[in-house]
């Protein structure tokens, strides 16, 4: 979110795509690449995010799968990329709607309640 009187730089290609889309790093050289402060992990959940919003917001494991291999040429294993969306929903940057099986989403019905249950 912008402040008052806040700035915001945003450079376009002549394809009028983003260039500064920092989800994507391909096509970065090896030299930037170990200058950016971004780990593996960092890195796919920004493309998980990313994709989630191509989707519309919300999207199943198979349209993640394949969207991370149509927009990054990213190819996750199955289970590796259904343990990283549920820890996504545990740090509350993705949710889990509790009443679609193998849905994920951006957008929260409610805030979660930290703690455990009684």
């Amino acid at each position: 979110m912008r402040k008052a009187g806040q700035k915001m730089l945003t450079l376009v290609n002549d394809t009028g795509r983003d260039v500064i889309d920092t989800t994507d790093l391909s096509g970065l050289p090896e030299e930037l690449l170990r200058e950016l402060s971004v780990s593996d992990v960092d890195v796919l959940e920004r493309q998980i995010l990313s994709v989630l919003q191509v989707l519309g917001g919300s999207g199943d494991l198979d349209q993640i799968l394949i969207g991370l291999y149509r927009k990054y040429q990213v190819v996750q294993k199955r289970r590796v990329l259904q343990n990283k969306l549920w820890r996504m929903v545990r740090k509350g940057k993705i949710q889990k709607p509790s009443a679609a099986r193998g849905v994920f989403r951006l957008d929260a019905d409610k805030p979660r309640r930290k703690g455990r249950r009684k």
